[in-house]
């Protein structure tokens, strides 16, 4: 009866060891799931930024230079120099 009972006991005591193994697999697995989703959504944060700077510096540069060619084609003397509306940054960058 006894050494059935230390049987019965190993028998137990193996499952418990299988089931832990098994448990801690699915943790592991999970976790590397976690970082690898939190990798992917740092990434995913930086490229939106950048590509954000991006847009702003193409529409930048666009009206830039929509905004010169509109200032030199309304250049009425027949010559260029630097009194020009054109040459004179803070009259450029009020929109004049």
């Amino acid at each position: 009866m006894i050494g059935k009972m230390v049987r019965l006991r190993m028998h137990f005591q193996r499952e418990e060891g299988v089931a832990l193994i098994i448990v801690l697999l699915v943790v592991t697995i999970l976790a590397g799931l976690i970082l690898d989703f939190g990798y992917t959504a740092r990434v995913d944060l930086t490229l939106s930024g950048l590509n954000r700077d991006a847009i702003k510096a193409r529409s930048l540069v666009q009206s830039g230079y929509a905004m010169g060619c509109s200032l030199l084609r309304n250049d009425t003397n027949g010559y260029d120099c630097l009194n020009d509306m054109w040459a004179k940054p803070e009259i450029v960058a009020l929109g004049a």
